[in-house]
């Protein structure tokens, strides 16, 4: 089961059409009904009734419409708990460095850092090249 199938057949019934399914998700009609076609060849079953321009869940449809609204759910909770962890960058950075670079470039980087990652706090040690190889 490939999740754009299940994707194509949220949207369809969403949007009670394959066209406006297919606007949706830029791509082509035909493509989302090989998606929802290929879907139920997998299951087994018939999950959508095609009466002319009108589409209606079948039983079957209408229990897995549930679980795929689930998935697709899932899908998106799981993409923006990912995507915010990385933002929620936090601790406690030290950083060794000699002279020259202390004094001319890490300060601007840090300061930069620090605007990103605010909950992240930083220590500079300045010490000679030798000492901090």
């Amino acid at each position: 089961m490939d999740f754009k199938q299940i994707e194509a057949f949220v949207n369809v019934v969403k949007y009670r059409s394959f066209s406006k399914a297919a606007d949706a998700m830029f791509f082509t009609q035909p493509t989302i009904s090989t998606h929802v076609s290929n879907l139920e060849l997998e299951l087994g079953t018939k999950l959508l009734d095609r009466k002319g321009r009108t589409i209606e869940l079948t039983p079957q449809g209408n229990v897995f419409y549930k679980f795929a609204i689930e998935m697709v759910n899932a899908r998106e909770r799981a993409i923006d708990a990912i995507e915010g962890a990385a933002h929620e960058l936090g601790g406690t950075l030290e950083i060794q460095t000699s002279s020259v670079p202390g004094a001319t470039f890490v300060p601007e980087v840090l300061a930069d850092f620090g605007k990103e990652y605010p909950d992240v706090q930083y220590y500079v040690s300045l010490s000679d090249t030798q000492e901090v190889i």
